[in-house]
């Protein structure tokens, strides 16, 4: 079996461009971070562009390490997770999968120890682990890693398009395909993230025959990740980029129908792609 290659698999990309900072400057980060005597002093002093600067000026095994040395400051305990979380999250940006899926689990472990935690974290703990596992090929693991991190926020739209990721490198080319779909559509029908569109369009080129699968089983597939009038909506979508168009229509007007308030921009959307599908057939029967 030839080997994938996982980085064009995944669309991954390393930035080329470093971003120096010199060793007085970082001397000073440091030692700020390192006498803060509180974690919200920190933390506000990490997220506020020292992790980018150090890992853009190709520092990244430096801010690790002073991360590592904050690990052992007792006041930090009840930030543990996020800290390993940004440990990760470094060697992930370095393309180091093997070190960020080994910090990830450090996380996941001090995750496993808290009675309450930060959801928002935790989430990203087993979101980028599944990343990371999907890179070295260890998909079954990957999996169960996606799929916890959507029994923690389903409604995020990264964990999806892992969880797709996974599948269809076991075969499961449906339950992918639903996966991608979902993804999708959770970040807002693209949003900022054009991969789960681009691995649902490259997933239905692989195999020619999965929009008919899809659609046959969209119900089924559609309803274990969407509940409630959104459900409608979803298949609507599905059965849209299947090319299944009569079913589009049935659903679209079916949300449309139902669909609660606050939904105004969905509504809106919908309204173009009924214009969109109606004047489609209209144009299909004159040349019938």
């Amino acid at each position: 079996m030839n080997k994938i290659d996982m980085k064009a698999e995944l669309f991954v990309k390393r930035s080329e461009e470093i971003i120096p900072i010199s060793d007085m400057d970082a001397e000073k980060m440091k030692n700020a971070v390192l006498s803060a005597q509180d974690i919200d002093g920190v933390m506000a002093l990490l997220e506020d562009g020292m992790i980018l600067k150090f890992t853009k000026a190709g520092r990244s095994e430096e801010i690790v390490e002073i991360i590592d040395e904050l690990h052992g400051k007792s006041f930090m305990e009840p930030g543990k997770i996020n800290l390993y979380l940004k440990q990760g999250s470094v060697y992930e940006s370095v393309l180091d999968f093997s070190m960020a899926a080994i910090h990830y689990y450090l996380g996941i472990e001090e995750y496993a120890m808290k009675v309450k935690t930060d959801n928002r974290h935790s989430y990203w703990l087993f979101n980028n682990c599944s990343f990371c596992r999907d890179f070295q090929e260890r998909f079954p693991e990957a999996q169960k890693l996606a799929e916890k991190a959507i029994s923690i926020d389903s409604t995020r739209h990264n964990a999806w398009k892992n969880l797709g990721v996974s599948f269809e490198h076991q075969n499961r080319y449906v339950e992918a395909a639903a996966c991608y779909m979902a993804s999708f559509i959770k970040c807002g029908g693209g949003g900022g993230d054009p991969r789960p569109m681009m691995h649902l369009e490259r997933i239905f080129k692989r195999h020619d025959k999965l929009k008919d699968a899809l659609a046959d089983q969209a119900k089924k597939e559609i309803g274990k990740i969407y509940a409630g009038p959104f459900k409608n909506f979803s298949l609507a979508e599905t059965y849209y980029y299947c090319g299944h168009f009569d079913k589009a229509m049935y659903h679209y007007k079916k949300f449309y129908a139902v669909a609660p308030s606050g939904y105004a921009s969905h509504l809106s959307y919908i309204c173009r792609r009924l214009k969109e599908l109606n004047e489609l057939k209209q144009i299909e029967a004159q040349f019938k």
